[in-house]
């Protein structure tokens, strides 16, 4: 090869490797999930020697009484599902669980699982008992089967049963929709009445004497001749201790004792109204263990004692999420209040806080730090101190709200006015300052639900609605974009805007971007998970997230999709929202399932235009004036230790905010308008004051009441 062509092979050769070293690439920003469940929020209890084992819709976990640790069983250790029912140990000490995906059995290393093909009736699998002579029976949904160690019969085929039994003589017992049958081991025998009088036959034990103890529209007992019927407490189950007496778990918060004479009913300061309880168990120590929320409780005979594991979630069902100023990230759950996580600890606010009991469907923080939460025709606003109660003269419930810039909110409600299932009449509501203003159908407003609600930066209110497109309001006129004007379907379900004023709209058909004119449609051949898009997210990094009605979590990070599914550790089917923070992370709430978040691995990656100050300063307090909260910009020329104090204008010190190590740039620092003790202060003019070396500079404050 002459030295022009070696010459000329080389330049091609350092072209090529320039151009591999130096092209861009669409590099994936890595991260990693995290999970917080409430593990304690048992469906079953258990005792057998040092353990306690319970079930729950996170797998089961085995309590050891002598020093109250856990460990946990999921599907990733052979559990054939997470969610758990009924639990009972064999003679034998085999550990048996029911579950969603059939019967599990644990011999102490490993679990296996029997389902419709090993012969049992039906794979979700609910009550287990064991005969005297080890053969067990168990509950499914479509009727009861019996197990002898190597094959299962079924004995009853029925949907609708809600507890089993064995009398002392091992025949079958069965409560349910049907009345009461028994099976002698020749026919079937059924009782629909007790003393002429139609019952639920909720839940059914036999004592050692042999009588049959029922409950259902109170206490019942049946010695095979005499039915005896007592006034008492109806709930799901019922327990029968080692000395006869009859325990019973209900709620909120009690359990009832028969004695045989009479009813004594506990509840203690430990529980809070919300608090439900749900199993029992007697263990060989006569101690009384039942489940409830916040842990285990166990009773002594004289007091009960509360057992918690964890700092965790108050429940696994979340319906809604909202960051608060100072960072914490709010979630709204079923029957337990809200919770709430400050990236150290969690937080409760529930009835305790003069919150109305119940499900809290939807959550949101507005621009002073309140946190509004509708249930119903009631909004209620949270200002850190009491709640505000507004209650709308509309039978309505508010299916949407977002918090405006000036500490208001826009709501949508819908009032039934007939039996059909479309007979809602929607408004959409504003208020500010306890005043409420109207828009209705007159005014221009759509006839369909609102889904979703956005502001822009300018205060201009965007709306997704269920079947008419999406439309603006400047409070004055309604503008709809559909179909005809580019919207890729009408039938939207979130809507988000981002940081360069583009609209993202959740549909039924697909994600669509769209910038007023045309759209921009990803589905599932672009990468998205699933095309029906139920929720929105855009983190700091202007990355889209949603997460869809068939499950699944998607990613849009600029040009391509990614999803992550159950082999990332993601629940599938049951979210229900999520929230970008401040921080950088992204939250999800599902229902059953517990909260995720996902977390960059770094935020080295992320660029940014911040010109560093030459000094450290204090770029002043948003909002100003405030009430009770508000949050204090601070920038760093370099990292540095820093201590972030306040002052009242007689010069004594309210308050440390921070006295750390902090990285070089811009951060935030919240301050709830509380003195050192955690007492409100009053309200006045208030100083910040800021340190770093020798390096000084303060910052003006105003509380207002």
């Amino acid at each position: 090869m002459g030295e022009k062509n070696k010459s000329a092979l080389l330049l091609v050769i350092m072209i090529y490797i320039s151009i591999i070293i130096y092209t861009p690439v669409d590099v994936i920003a890595d991260g990693y999930w995290e999970r917080y469940v409430n593990y304690s929020i048992f469906n079953d209890i258990s005792s057998a020697g040092d353990y306690l084992w319970c079930t729950s819709d996170v797998g089961i976990v085995r309590v050891d009484k002598c020093n109250m640790t856990t460990k946990q069983y999921t599907v990733a250790d052979g559990l054939a599902s997470n969610e758990t029912y009924g639990v009972a140990i064999g003679p034998d000490g085999l550990v048996w669980c029911g579950s969603t995906k059939g019967l599990c059995c644990f011999n102490g290393k490993t679990w296996k699982t029997y389902t419709e093909d090993d012969g049992l009736v039906q794979g979700v699998v609910g009550e287990i008992k064991f005969s005297s002579d080890g053969v067990m029976w168990c509950r499914t949904a479509y009727g009861v089967s019996r197990y002898e160690g190597t094959a299962f019969t079924t004995y009853y085929e029925y949907v609708g049963i809600n507890s089993i039994a064995l009398d002392p003589n091992d025949n079958l017992w069965i409560a349910g929709s049907m009345g009461l049958t028994y099976y002698d081991g020749k026919e079937w025998i059924t009782y629909t009445q007790v003393n002429g009088v139609s019952i639920f036959f909720n839940a059914i034990e036999f004592d050692q004497d042999g009588i049959l103890w029922i409950n259902g529209l109170g206490l019942h007992s049946f010695d095979g001749l005499e039915w005896i019927t007592r006034p008492s407490v109806t709930s799901d189950d019922l327990y029968i201790g080692d000395n006869g007496d009859i325990w019973i778990p209900h709620g909120p918060g009690l359990v009832t004792q028969y004695n045989g004479e009479e009813f004594i009913e506990y509840r203690t300061e430990l529980w809070p109204v919300w608090q439900f309880h749900r199993k029992l168990t007697f263990d060989d120590e006569g101690f009384i263990w039942c489940t409830g929320y916040k842990g285990l409780y166990r009773f002594n005979g004289s007091q009960w004692e509360l057992f918690t594991f964890s700092d965790v979630p108050t429940s696994n069902i979340l319906y809604d999420c909202a960051e608060g100023l100072d960072g914490t990230m709010w979630f709204a759950t079923d029957n337990a209040g809200l919770c709430g996580y400050d990236r150290s600890r969690w937080k409760t606010i529930g009835v305790e806080d003069s919150l109305f009991f119940g499900p809290q469907y939807l959550i949101t923080v507005d621009s002073n730090g309140n946190i509004w939460c509708p249930r119903n025709d009631i909004i209620n606003r949270y200002d850190w101190e009491t709640w505000h109660v507004s209650k709308l003269k509309w039978y309505a419930s508010v299916t949407s709200f977002v918090p405006d810039n000036d500490g208001g909110i826009w709501a949508c409600i819908g009032e039934r006015y007939g039996t059909q299932p479309d007979d809602i009449e929607y408004r959409l509501i504003h208020s500010r300052d306890g005043v409420w203003d109207v828009y209705t159908y007159s005014d221009g407003l759509p006839g369909a639900n609102i889904e979703s609600m956005t502001l822009s930066q300018d205060g201009l209110l965007w709306c997704a609605t269920k079947t008419e497109g999406i439309f603006s309001f400047n409070g004055e006129h309604f503008t709809y974009y559909r179909e005809s004007e580019g919207l890729s379907s009408n039938k939207t379900t979130s809507i988000l805007i981002d940081s360069e004023g583009f609209l993202w709209v959740g549909t039924r058909t697909g994600l669509c971007q769209y910038d007023g004119i045309t759209s921009r449609v990803f589905t599932t051949s672009d990468g998205l998970y699933s095309n029906h898009v139920i929720a929105l997210a855009i983190d700091t990094r202007s990355n889209v997230w949603s997460v869809s009605y068939t499950g699944g979590v998607s990613l849009y990070e600029g040009e391509k999709w990614r999803h992550f599914t159950l082999k990332d550790g993601v629940v599938l089917k049951k979210f229900s929202a999520l929230a970008a923070s401040k921080d950088g992370s992204v939250w999800f709430s599902t229902k059953g399932d517990g909260i995720y978040r996902y977390i960059y691995n770094s935020q080295s990656d992320v660029e940014t235009n911040e010109i560093l100050p030459a000094t450290i300063a204090i770029t002043g307090n948003y909002p100003n004036p405030f009430n009770p909260i508000t949050t204090i910009g601070i920038s760093l020329p370099e990292a540095g230790f820093v201590d972030l104090f306040i002052y009242n204008l007689a010069g004594q010190k309210i308050r440390e905010l921070m006295s750390g190590t902090l990285s070089e740039g811009i951060h935030s620092v919240v301050w709830d308008g509380r003195n050192s003790n955690g007492l409100p202060v009053s309200a006045g003019v208030y100083m910040s004051r800021l340190t770093m070396g020798d390096a000084v500079t303060t910052g003006k404050m105003l509380l207002m009441k």
